[in-house]
């Protein structure tokens, strides 16, 4: 069946097979119980079970078309006997019924299950982006007491020269690979090493920047094999087995998405073998990752970022694919907007509102033309009873905290669904404009 699963798409298959099931077991049917193939006086009519299970594996159309495959031979059949098709027509209108039913039960909990799917997989991808998050932190910490005497850098220097690269208008010039990786090679302490581009799942075989190291891929080296094959960074303290192969590079480290997106392959065939140690090692597969990470961000929202130019990416880039799940499985996702005016409780106000952000939001901030700051809040799969809540406890926390309240004391609140069928960024502009 591999040449037809080929050939055809899944819903013709489905067409296809209910019809010939159907003749199928009609022909079993007539051979075996030539007197009564459509088992009028049997028990059960068990001719409908053809129907009724193509109509819950393929929908109503399939079922339906096992229903006319079905209806036909029996009138056909009645005709060629001169039987009286009046009398059997609660025989087949309880069978087309019950066929509606499974169909129309199908449907429900295929839109069910494609929607809690769609929020399984998006809750996988932030558990991801949040337990990297996580990662940085707890790194950044034992970074800096490692290397405080030895080096004077930090991982958060390096994450702040990082997003100034990002910054950069176009991040496929070669110039901003060759700068992304002398950072790599200055706080990883990497010798010789090189970046190799992947487009369609293919790597090529110039290098786009490289430090000391030649500029042709090797895509035999045993490191690079493993790399590609589990999609992981590859080297020879953790995969002691690959010693035994002859190969020129000493890491091999994939640049890939937390969406398993392929960006390209880092290389290193000369390190100080003091620096050859796997926190370095973890180093530099978080900053691969941050860099990967972002840079699609900023590419799916470009466009978004170039009209609010305080936007953070991963901000924008969160936003579009929620608005992109409303249109294809309707789940819910709002964006609420904070307005707080220029007092002494200002920045206390912020801080507690960012203390109360779930593990799937996302924050925006910035500071308006009267000095006001406005906070925006993104709420991932959130209905409008569940916004409300928010509200309220947030309102609570202020009034506890800091003696405000909510669309009191001139700090105002709005808040919008995001719809797959306007414009993302006349609703973004009608949540954070408070001068209207």
């Amino acid at each position: 069946m591999n040449w037809l699963t080929q050939r055809f798409s899944s819903q013709w298959i489905g067409w296809l097979e209910s019809i010939l099931a159907m003749l199928i077991v009609i022909g079993c049917a007539q051979y075996w119980r030539p007197h009564d193939p459509f088992f009028l006086n049997a028990p059960f009519p068990w001719l409908w079970f053809i129907p009724i299970l193509m109509a819950l594996r393929y929908g109503i159309g399939p079922g339906l078309a096992s229903v006319v495959v079905l209806v036909g031979a029996f009138i056909w059949h009645e005709a060629a006997h001169n039987l009286e098709l009046y009398y059997n027509r609660m025989y087949l209108l309880s069978g087309f019924i019950l066929t509606l039913v499974c169909a129309e039960f199908r449907a429900y909990w295929s839109i069910r299950i494609k929607r809690a799917e769609a929020i399984k997989d998006y809750a996988e991808y932030r558990l991801d982006m949040l337990a990297r998050s996580y990662y940085l932190v707890r790194y950044s910490h034992d970074h800096l007491e490692q290397s405080l005497i030895s080096k004077p850098v930090t991982l958060r220097a390096a994450m702040t020269d990082l997003r100034r690269l990002l910054r950069q208008p176009d991040l496929a010039q070669a110039e901003v690979w060759q700068e992304f990786l002398a950072l790599l090679s200055y706080y990883c302490s990497l010798e010789s090493c090189a970046l190799y581009l992947c487009q369609n799942n293919k790597f090529k075989q110039q290098a786009i920047a490289f430090i000391k190291a030649s500029n042709l891929l090797d895509q035999d080296d045993p490191l690079f094999e493993h790399a590609i094959e589990t999609q992981q960074t590859a080297y020879h303290a953790k995969y002691s087995y690959l010693d035994e192969k002859k190969g020129n590079y000493l890491i091999a480290a994939p640049l890939i998405t937390s969406e398993n997106q392929y960006f390209g392959m880092l290389t290193v065939s000369g390190m100080a073998f003091l620096n050859y140690t796997e926190e370095n090692i973890e180093l530099l597969m978080v900053l691969l990752s941050y860099f990967a990470n972002q840079s699609v961000a900023i590419e799916q929202s470009k466009d978004l970022i170039n009209k609010f130019t305080h936007m953070p990416a991963d901000f924008a880039a969160e936003v579009i694919k929620l608005q992109a799940l409303d249109k294809d499985i309707k789940v819910n996702s709002h964006v609420i907007a904070f307005y707080f005016p220029k007092n002494d409780k200002q920045n206390q106000s912020v801080d507690l509102i960012k203390e109360q952000q779930r593990g799937l939001d996302f924050s925006w901030e910035f500071k308006s033309n009267d000095d006001a700051i406005v906070l925006v809040i993104l709420l991932p799969f959130t209905k409008v009873k569940a916004v409300q809540g928010y509200l309220d406890r947030v309102d609570r926390l202020l009034m506890e905290s800091a003696s405000i309240r909510l669309n009191h004391n001139s700090i105002q609140t709005k808040y919008i669904k995001l719809a797959s069928d306007k414009v993302l960024e006349q609703q973004l502009m009608q949540v954070i404009n408070f001068h209207d």
